[in-house]
């Protein structure tokens, strides 16, 4: 929940700073490596949303996936795993690299 309360914080923040009188859309950016449960978010933003700018808002998630890169072959690949061997070499030198965000992406306003 209090993440969702501060996305909603920051949504109105930036509205309010733009003259706005009503927050219509908030986009965000969630990695499926980000440990964050999209439903679960889900209801806490309309939760957290009620009773400000945002109250109304649509709250859009568009979810990353995971991927990585073997530091051993340099292969590149999808990950289901923060913890992962190659599916090219079997090695476990795999970085992250993509997956992990949550990013408050737009922010779509009546003025």
């Amino acid at each position: 929940m209090s993440l969702a309360m501060n996305i909603v914080e920051m949504a109105v923040a930036a509205a309010s700073r733009e003259g706005a009188v009503k927050i219509n859309e908030v986009e965000l950016v969630v990695g499926e490596l980000s440990g964050v449960l999209i439903d679960s978010l889900e209801f806490c933003l309309e939760a957290a949303a009620r009773d400000t700018t945002a109250g109304t808002a649509v709250f859009k998630i568009i979810p990353v996936k995971g991927r990585g890169n073997c530091r051993n072959c340099d292969a590149s690949f999808e990950l289901d795993s923060l913890v992962s061997c190659c599916p090219h070499c079997g090695e476990y030198t795999v970085e992250v690299i993509g997956g992990k965000e949550l990013n408050l992406q737009a922010i779509t306003i009546d003025e």
